[in-house]
């Protein structure tokens, strides 16, 4: 999604939320881009939701994470999705414990 110069995000409130909520915003930086994604831990797991300017959200769901001595190891991938920003920053926002609202939406998108 690609807005005008000065214009609001859509998505800010809904992030503000997620934010109130438990979640926080890194940058992820990529092949020549920066990006936003919420993050949460929670009970040994963690959950990241890419929040892009432009194209589908990634969101992961890890099984562990850094351990000492070991900073750079990122845990099992449980599963990753990839899905529109705003179904991706809604599920954050269900307080998720599985990947189901976007296995659910992969599949009716491919019908």
């Amino acid at each position: 999604m690609t807005l005008p110069a000065g214009s609001p995000d859509p998505l800010d409130q809904q992030i503000e939320q997620a934010l109130s909520e438990g979640w926080t915003i890194i940058p992820q930086v990529g092949h020549g881009t920066c990006d936003n994604a919420l993050i949460r831990v929670h009970g040994g797991l963690i959950d990241l939701a890419t929040v892009p300017t432009i194209g589908y959200s990634t969101v992961v769901r890890l099984l562990g994470g850094p351990l000492p001595g070991q900073p750079r190891e990122v845990g099992y991938q449980q599963w990753r999705h990839h899905v529109p920003t705003q179904i991706a920053v809604a599920w954050a926002l269900t307080h998720p414990t599985d990947d189901r609202t976007l296995a659910d939406w992969n599949l009716r998108s491919r019908s």
